[in-house]
């Protein structure tokens, strides 16, 4: 049986084990003891070593924690392991695994488009992204996944970041915006207003330190929040130049003699 050593057991590091549990089995491993944490989802609390020289490592830990799980897994990798990673920024996790891993270590870049609140209704349909570093196994990667009931995008990590700069970072970006505005639900709304609060909610729980690291290890996201801000600059420039105007056009002596208040 195939072994999967995850070196991070925060909520995401449970939420993979609690999912592939019954497929493959699991090593958990973190700096906090999480033994209780283990033993609810059944699993046995391992040690460094063991989770590191599985067959299949997976670093679920933040991607400024990157550096230093690799560098404490680095001399524990087994050659022909498969080495991943669950960070929501693809293309700086990747090149780190290539430089660190030896090269008979196979590397794969990974972004599950889920988390422990949006997978609280079931898994079923999500998407999971690959980026593939060097590796021979996409096909029965893809496979396993897709066996889940998931959905599998391959493409590299240079174009996730890309994408995930608008969908991903961008998202949370005006969200953060608006929070910050202090914009709350209202006794009146509107539906749409009312779904943007939904989208609030359950995207202001993610912690500001996954939110800065969305932000700064992309290295599209600034751009894409600079035409936002430019944007909505320019649309409120052109309704500020339009307010005189608008004025003028309804003043009393301009009014339709038909029309009626």
């Amino acid at each position: 049986m195939q072994t999967l050593g995850v070196i991070g057991f925060g909520t995401f590091g449970q939420l993979v084990a609690r999912h592939l549990k019954d497929q493959i089995r699991v090593f958990p491993w973190d700096l906090k003891d999480q033994r209780k944490k283990a033993a609810s989802l059944g699993l046995t609390w391992s040690t460094l070593e063991e989770a590191a020289s599985c067959s299949n490592v997976l670093l679920a830990v933040p991607i400024g924690e990157m550096p230093t799980a690799l560098a404490q897994v680095g001399p524990y990798l087994r050659p022909g392991a498969l080495l991943m990673d669950v960070c929501s920024v693809k293309l700086a996790p990747v090149e780190w695994m290539l430089a660190a891993a030896p090269s008979d270590v196979e590397v794969l870049g990974i972004h599950p488009l889920l988390g422990p609140v949006s997978s609280r209704a079931g898994i079923l349909g999500s998407t999971v992204v690959l980026c593939p570093g060097r590796t021979t196994r996409i096909d029965r990667i893809r496979a396993f996944i897709e066996g889940l009931g998931l959905r599998v995008v391959i493409t590299s990590a240079r174009e996730h970041d890309r994408h995930m700069a608008y969908s991903q970072a961008l998202t949370h970006f005006l969200i953060r915006g608006l929070d910050g505005a202090g914009i709350v639900d209202r006794e009146l709304q509107t539906p749409s207003f009312e779904r943007l609060m939904r989208i609030m909610e359950a995207l202001i729980k993610d912690s500001p330190a996954l939110f800065r690291d969305m932000q700064t290890y992309n290295p599209f996201a600034a751009e894409a929040r600079s035409r936002l801000l430019e944007a909505l600059i320019r649309l409120d420039h052109d309704l500020v130049k339009a307010t005189p105007a608008d004025l003028d056009k309804d003043s009393p002596g301009e009014m339709d003699p038909d029309s009626s208040c």
